[in-house]
């Protein structure tokens, strides 16, 4: 018997792509030449009165001014990207916390393709049930059940029904989830029963067809679950379809198709029942950590009959971190993006103020001569980086705000313009700028008057 797992496809390739490349060495290219223009111009046209001194008299120039602006365009950019990755990691968070409606704790599956191991369709139905049993008996299984359509894996077995004695609403859609499961698959499932009862060992080919609704196809339909009881319909549209299959149960909603999908009208049927079986996934709930019982599954499958393949062997929570793969690779690039934006910026502040408490040497020189006290210059430092901080988060926060409101399809329980997060990124970047200016100020008021004041 062979073992298999997968994981999640990515949204994008992970191979590298010629145009991306060239793409972003051109854009490299670009951006390094632009950048180079200001000091080049300065080279072209030098001013030497300035530069045959020892320090500058003046910090109000324009190249300096130009640079403060750069760096605080570059705090409103980190400000912008620490907005957008805090609220994907938040709408990661809130998914991978969401009731699914599933008890995902001891829970492992797997999945079967019997005809790939010889067996006809006739024979599929007694190999799943001799499946079931033989896991039922493995040491350290709670319970164990079986589905063809399996859960929060973006599959989905779905089909219009009719319902006896219903008329339908113009438009109105009547489309729902139809998997076939085994008996006890809610109960292994953490699905309660509402109403009715499950599915049972005599729900089998040539009875009555019977099924189990979910609370929204009952509510929907009927108003309350003990309602639904009794009732019946078929598959299909229209006046020539027969209505013979009776809702005998109501369970608990679950989500099925993907963590953030919406909740659909779900009736289950027995898969003893199903006519075309071909493959089925099981759930195997067990009393021991369910990484530790794979050994024992597999050891039970090979004495079933080592021809079978087990496909797709996880846990629950694996399974559903593999839905959630997408939202975790866009949460760990924004916040990479984030974090890397950010010490850019701290990086390009510091050079600034380091750069600007050169210019500013003299000055800072004649205010300690004449009395300045050395925090008031430290005071001073900080207050102009506070002010360049506050003018860039005054600009970056309501461009935050439009800019991700184009981003509201993606989030899942988080507003676009959620306050912590906003709140979050503003004193990050505030934080940030006053520690790249720490230095700096310290730097300033450690100036020596006498070697400041050296020259006229």
């Amino acid at each position: 018997m062979i073992w298999t797992s997968t994981t999640g496809d990515l949204p994008f390739s992970s191979h590298p792509d010629l145009r991306v490349l060239l793409f972003n060495f051109s854009l490299a290219m670009l951006v390094s030449l632009l950048f180079s223009l200001a000091p080049a111009a300065q080279f072209w046209h030098p001013n030497l009165t300035p530069a045959l001194k020892q320090q500058v008299m003046t910090a109000g120039s324009g190249p300096l001014r130009f640079r403060r602006i750069s760096v605080a365009v570059q705090m409103g950019l980190s400000l912008f990207v620490l907005v957008g990755a805090g609220l994907f990691v938040r709408t990661l968070h809130n998914l991978k916390s969401l009731n699914v409606g599933i008890a995902t704790d001891h829970l492992v599956t797997f999945s079967i393709q019997p005809a790939l191991a010889g067996y006809r369709p006739d024979q599929i139905h007694d190999l799943e049930t001799r499946v079931l049993q033989s896991l039922a008996g493995v040491p350290g299984v709670r319970s164990v059940a079986g589905t063809n359509d399996r859960e929060l894996a973006d599959t989905n077995l779905s089909n219009n029904i009719t319902l006896a004695g219903y008329t339908e609403k113009e438009n109105e859609n009547m489309n729902v989830e139809s998997p076939s499961v085994s008996p006890g698959y809610f109960s292994t499932m953490g699905m309660l029963l509402l109403a009715g009862r499950d599915f049972t060992e005599q729900d089998r080919a040539g009875t009555q067809k019977v099924a189990v609704v979910n609370e929204s196809f009952a509510r929907h339909f009927f108003g309350e679950p003990q309602r639904a009881l009794g009732h019946y319909y078929g598959k299909g549209g229209g006046p020539g379809v027969a209505t013979d299959t009776e809702i005998i149960g109501v369970v608990t909603d679950a989500r099925h198709v993907g963590v953030r999908q919406e909740i659909t009208r779900t009736t289950f049927t027995p898969y003893l029942q199903e006519l075309n079986p071909v493959s089925m996934t099981f759930y195997v709930r067990t009393w021991q950590p369910p990484e530790s019982a794979e050994s024992t599954l597999r050891s039970a499958m090979q004495a079933l009959d080592s021809k079978l393949v087990m496909d797709d062997f996880r846990t629950m929570q694996e399974q559903i971190d593999d839905n959630l793969t997408a939202e975790r690779v866009i949460a760990i690039l924004a916040s990479s993006f984030g974090v890397l934006a950010v010490l850019m910026a701290a990086v390009g502040l510091y050079g600034v103020l380091a750069y600007s408490t050169v210019q500013r040497t003299r000055e800072i020189g004649i205010r300690i001569a004449l009395g300045a006290a050395r925090t008031s210059v430290m005071r001073m430092v900080l207050v102009e980086v506070l002010w360049l901080a506050g003018v860039s988060i005054a600009f970056a926060l309501p461009a935050s705000l439009l800019l991700t409101r184009a981003a509201r399809s993606q989030l899942f329980g988080v507003s676009s313009s959620d306050p912590l997060t906003l709140c979050a990124a503003t004193l990050m970047v505030a934080a940030i700028a006053v520690m790249s200016a720490l230095l700096p100020a310290r730097r300033a008021a450690k100036i020596d008057p006498m070697t400041a004041l050296r020259y006229e």
